[in-house]
């Protein structure tokens, strides 16, 4: 009796672990994109927020084209595009960055990644990074 509770409480404990460790990882989706000239937004990717505890999303920005150092990126609501953080935050290459909401989004909301060059331009730069709603 002794040696099955023993092993109820080691199973239990092995589920709970791996349920917490399981729950505990954001969505991160890499990406490439080509944006569009004339400062207009590209909607990279959908990602589901996974946890409660957050408000802000990460992005990483490996790379643009074109000799630009700088990009604009938010967050919006996948169903009516309302903005969850603001249009106006540029992000750089290579700096990871942690960016408030404005309204955080609720568990398990689907967030859009906008990414949109910060300039008016006549190129179409390539944007390589990624990104979490956390």
């Amino acid at each position: 009796m002794k040696k099955n509770k023993k092993a109820l409480v080691i199973a239990i404990s092995i589920f709970l672990i791996a349920t917490m460790s399981v729950t505990a990882v954001a969505d991160w989706d890499s990406f490439t994109v080509t944006l569009p000239k004339h400062s207009l937004n590209t909607e990279v990717s959908t990602l589901t927020k996974s946890s409660d505890g957050t408000d802000y999303f990460t992005i990483d920005i490996n790379s643009i084209s074109d000799g630009y150092k700088v990009v604009r990126g938010w967050t919006e609501n996948s169903i009516w595009g309302t903005n969850y953080s603001s249009s106006m935050m540029c992000h750089t290459v290579g700096t990871g960055q942690r960016i408030a909401y404005n309204t955080v989004p609720a568990n398990n909301a689907k967030v859009v990644l906008n990414l949109d060059n910060p300039i008016k331009t006549e190129n179409k730069p390539k944007v390589t990074g990624g990104w979490t709603p956390n």
